[in-house]
This record gives C-alpha cells, sequence and structure tokens, in this order.
C-alpha cells in the first residue's frame, strides 16, 4: 500500500492522514495533478498548472456547468489563469509540505480542484503530501493493453481513479495498464503517456522516430509528455504524435511510459491481454533495447530540462 501523507486545502487546513488511493476517492470529483517534490521543491511546476488549465477546461466541457463559479470568478478577476490558479495554490500547498513530518526523502503532491460555488474563487484546492516511494519506480517493466479510451479527454479527471479500478485488479505483475482504440491503435496508459521507438518511416531501420497519441487521440495532456516532446526536438529527434498501431508492433525498437513520479519508465515487453476490452488476439512483444539509446537520452534531458520551484515562491 501507498505511504499516508497529511492533507490541506482552502476549506480545512487540517485533515486525517491518507492513502492517494483513499485521498482521491474521498474527494469530491475534480481536475488534479500530482506534483513530485524533490529536496523540497516543486519539479515542473510551471507544466502542472498548464495541465490544471487544461483539464478545468476539459471537464468543464464535458460536464456541463460543472466550473460555472470558478469561470464566472475568473472573469472578473480580469488576470491571467496561470496568475490566479498560482494564487489559490499557494497556500494550501505550503500547509500540505508543513504538516509532512518526512523531511529526508522525494515527496508527491497530489492537487484536485473541487467545484466549490460557496468559495470566492468558486474552487476549493485540496492538496495530499505523501513520500513518493520512489525507489525502483523507474526501472524497466512489463505494459499490457487491456482497456478503451478515458472517456474524458486531454484533461486529467480524478473521477477516472473509480473507473479504472477494474482495470488495475487485472494487470498482474505489469507496471502499467495500457488503454487501446477498437482500431488498435495504442493510446496510452491509466496514469502514463506511452511512447514507442521506431526506425525511420515506421520501419525497423534508419534513425529512429518516436511515436506517441497526440491530443487528437483524447489522452491526457501530460507534464513529462511535454517535455519528452522538447527534448526530441533538442536533440533532432523525429516525433510522430500519432497512436502507434498493434498492428506494426514487428518495428517498435523501444518503448517507455512518462508521468511525474515515474519521469521516463523503460518497457522490456507490452502485452495484449486476453481480457482486453476490444477482444484483440492475444499477444506478446518483447522489445528488442532495454533501456535503448533514445530512451536513455531522452530520460537524462528530460531530468536536465525540469525546473524546481520553492513552496514559498508560489
Amino acid at each position: 500500500m501507498a505511504p499516508a501523507g497529511t492533507q490541506a486545502s482552502l476549506g480545512s487546513a487540517v485533515m486525517p492522514r491518507q492513502t492517494p488511493q483513499q485521498f482521491l476517492l474521498a474527494t469530491p470529483r475534480g481536475a488534479y495533478t500530482t506534483v513530485y517534490v524533490k529536496d523540497r521543491q516543486l519539479l515542473n511546476w510551471p507544466k502542472h498548472v498548464e495541465r490544471l488549465e487544461k483539464s478545468l477546461s476539459a471537464m468543464h466541457t464535458a460536464i456541463a456547468g460543472f466550473y460555472d463559479a470558478y469561470y464566472s470568478s475568473l472573469a472578473a478577476a480580469g488576470r491571467p489563469e496561470s496568475a490566479v490558479l498560482q494564487q489559490l495554490l499557494g497556500p494550501p500547498i505550503r500547509e500540505a509540505l508543513a504538516q509532512e513530518s518526512v523531511v529526508d526523502e522525494d515527496l508527491m503532491l497530489m492537487i484536485v480542484m473541487v467545484p466549490e460555488p460557496a468559495q470566492p474563487c468558486g474552487l476549493d484546492v485540496r492538496v495530499l503530501a505523501y513520500p513518493s516511494g520512489l525507489a525502483g519506480s523507474n526501472s524497466a517493466g512489463e505494459a499490457v493493453i487491456l482497456g478503451g479510451p478515458r472517456k474524458i479527454p486531454v484533461g486529467k479527471d480524478s473521477g477516472w481513479v473509480a473507473e479504472r479500478q477494474s482495470l488495475e485488479q487485472q494487470k498482474g505483475e505489469a507496471v502499467e495498464v495500457l488503454l487501446s482504440a477498437q482500431d488498435g491503435r495504442v493510446l496510452e496508459g491509466l496514469v502514463t503517456n506511452l511512447f514507442v521507438v521506431t526506425g525511420g518511416s515506421g520501419s525497423s531501420d534508419g534513425p529512429p522516430v518516436v511515436w506517441t497519441a497526440g491530443m487528437q487521440d483524447g489522452v491526457v495532456w501530460g507534464t513529462v509528455r511535454a517535455a519528452v516532446l522538447e527534448a526530441c526536438s533538442q536533440l533532432g529527434i523525429e516525433v510522430r504524435e500519432e497512436a502507434p498501431s498493434m498492428d506494426g508492433r514487428h518495428v517498435w525498437r523501444e518503448a517507455f511510459v512518462t508521468n511525474g513520479l515515474r519521469l521516463v519508465q523503460p518497457l522490456r515487453t507490452i502485452s495484449c491481454g486476453a481480457g482486453n476490452v476490444w477482444g484483440h488476439p492475444p499477444w506478446t512483444l518483447d522489445l528488442p533495447h532495454v533501456p535503448g539509446p533514445v530512451t536513455t537520452a531522452l530520460s537524462a534531458a528530460v531530468l536536465a530540462r525540469l525546473p524546481a520551484v520553492h513552496p514559498r515562491d508560489l
């Protein structure tokens, strides 16, 4: 079980300790993000603010009126949304970190933006700080294709935590469950973005090409996904923002998943589970390079480019 953490919110500063899953299941539905806190600094913080903006918008579009009070307040404020969010997020983040007694290891911050018309800003910001348990979490592992697409595209919705439980129970020893479309495109993981490396023009030879599902495929806007795309541009690696098709798996040279905790985690095996939602024939693919040269280079480049922000500067 994941370690328990301490909570804070705009409405109530002190709440019982909970595990991340307990926290998300007990907290009213809302847009959320999970931030890696290293040496008491928030990694990749600007991207998390950007992700919250996108998730708030996606949920408001998908669920009529969901954040009406927030967007009315935002319009009245007459300031950029990022500045408004920074002001709202600072106090509960600092409170949650101050309550967390673990000071000698890295932490995670789980932030949920709950609609709350009674608040002047239209939101209650719920924050959980907990030990990351990071050791070994980015070692090579297996991913299994089981589920279909998420219901709310682009945005990170805390309601997904309850919806994905049945898939998590089926993953066995796999480090991640992958989601696919009915036509065989492999989209993303339950809590990660997926990347596949092939040769040029989708072959097994030639200069590397990195494939990952794009926003048009309805995948979550990942903070580390964005950093990987920037690193590819920096390193001169071609990118195709198209979901890799399982029919073309014979040319996959490398694969990895990304999120705020694992950063870049290589995959040694990808399989299509017999119980997958679309009834695709089961198969197993052992990747030839683990971790491959592209995965290794991108992992180093991503880690080097993640900005760190101290909570007092929020």
